[in-house]
């Protein structure tokens, strides 16, 4: 048999063929623990403030091509919606009434 009849794939040092990613599968209780950290959008109503800050940090994103803005892009849409600090600051940031 001569070497045209064969098929050659190149492979990485991991051992995966051209260039596929290797998955990681997690066990159910590892799926359950995130479940249980993550707070879906869904829970709960949202307030109109915690409305209007997702919709102006959606349009920031957009209107700047910015999938993942940093912090200080993040601070400057919080800023530009009026937030400014208080004279004393609190020593934690306030926590979220759950209804």
């Amino acid at each position: 048999m001569g070497v045209l009849g064969r098929r050659t794939e190149t492979m990485s040092k991991s051992g995966l063929r051209n260039g596929a990613r290797k998955s990681v599968v997690a066990g159910p209780a590892v799926a359950d623990q995130y479940r249980a950290n993550v707070r879906c959008i869904n829970e709960y109503p949202l307030e109109d403030d915690e409305l209007e800050f997702i919709g102006a940090i959606n349009a920031y994103k957009q209107r700047h091509n910015r999938p993942f803005p940093t912090w200080s892009e993040v601070l400057h849409v919080v800023k530009f919606l009026g937030y400014r600090k208080p004279a004393q600051a609190a020593s934690d940031p306030p926590i979220p009434s759950g209804s």
